[in-house]
Order: structure tokens, then sequence, then C-alpha cells
């Protein structure tokens, strides 16, 4: 009996992943001080995936940018805390990005969505 579940989870797993609604983010610099929960705080490192409802934070002298899938950035300086607050993509194919910033400064650039 066990066997079967554990071989129901291991073909289970690659559906999950392979979810088209499932966003990412990815930690593409780190300096100083930055650690990411996702569900344990880890320190920040490069191409680090972070998901919906993590939360990133920046010590005294560390900053941090994050690319989201579609190509926008998101930057926090020193002393920051964040939540990837909503990461969706829509049936439409339009993505939801929500960054909640509880302290600190945050910064984003994106490109403009095609007509």
């Amino acid at each position: 009996m066990r066997h079967a579940a554990l071989l129901g989870a291991l073909f289970a797993a690659p559906l999950i992943s392979a979810d088209m609604h499932v966003r990412f983010a990815r930690v593409t610099l780190a300096e100083g001080p930055v650690e990411v929960e996702i569900p344990q705080r880890v320190p920040a490192e490069r191409n680090l995936p972070v998901g919906q409802g993590a939360w990133v934070e920046t010590g005294p002298g560390g900053r941090v940018e994050l690319e989201l899938d579609e190509g926008s950035m998101v930057r926090l300086g020193v002393n920051s805390l964040a939540e990837l607050s909503d990461l969706a993509r829509l049936s439409t194919g339009q993505r939801i990005s929500l960054i909640s910033l509880e302290r600190g400064t945050l910064y984003a650039t994106a490109e403009p969505a095609s007509l």
C-alpha cells in the first residue's frame, strides 16, 4: 500500500510543476545580507527560484534583484522586507504580479504590454 502512495506522489509531481498558472521569479543579484523565506529562511543566491508567498529581506548594506518570468525586475534596497503576494497567470494568459512592501525601498521596472 505504501508503494502505491509513493508511486502516485512521484507521478503527480511533474503534473504540479507543469501547471501553466504557476509563476516564479528568480534572484539575479544578491549583495550583502539577503534572505528568502521559501518556506524556511535561506540565504539568497543567484538563480534561486522564488515563488508566490515568499518573503525577501535585506539587511544593513544588503540589496537584491528579482526577475519575474515575463522579464520585469524588482529591486529591494537596504533594510527592506517584501512578499511576493500574488504571482498568477490567468486562463487568458494575463499575468498578475503583486509585491507587498512591508518596509524599505522597492524599485520595479516592466515593459509595457503590446497592443
